[in-house]
């Protein structure tokens, strides 16, 4: 008896110790990059979004590392990346670019290009027609 009491608290510290050590991801902003250009339309903006909801929803389940480009109709294409850090679970990464995703659409709307960096993820997109191009800053967003 004395024996099933030891066990059942072992299993219960383990259970509990569990829930303590789980937490939310940490969206501390490491850096926030809107490019300048802003002379697109709302059919662009539109892509870009889909484009954002995309990478929330499928960086998760691509091991925490994602790549997408979406065009429409030939005219408007565009590139992201979503990335999470590896410790994170798959529900807190998608919170985590769900977030970023909104600070891109609340900050830089209508760039041509964006990345938010917060401390266990990052979200980024470009137009691929700047895509290519290669800066000597450190503000690079459309570099593979």
């Amino acid at each position: 008896m004395a024996s099933f009491h030891k066990t059942a608290t072992i299993i219960i510290v383990v259970l509990c110790s569990c829930n303590v050590l789980k937490g939310d991801p940490d969206e501390t902003v490491v850096s926030k990059i809107c490019n300048g250009d802003t002379g697109t339309t709302w059919s662009y903006n539109d892509l870009v979004n889909d484009l954002l909801q995309d990478l929330v929803d499928h960086t998760p389940g691509s091991g925490f590392n994602y790549y997408k480009e979406k065009d429409e109709f030939l005219t408007n294409s565009c590139y992201g990346h979503g990335a999470c850090n590896g410790l994170l679970t798959p529900p807190d990464c998608h919170k985590c670019l769900g977030d970023a995703k909104e600070l891109i659409q609340k900050d830089c709307h209508f760039s041509v290009g964006a990345q938010v960096q917060l401390q266990d993820c990052r979200i980024r997109s470009c137009s691929l027609s700047n895509f290519r191009r290669v800066e000597k800053s450190a503000k690079r967003l459309c570099i593979r």
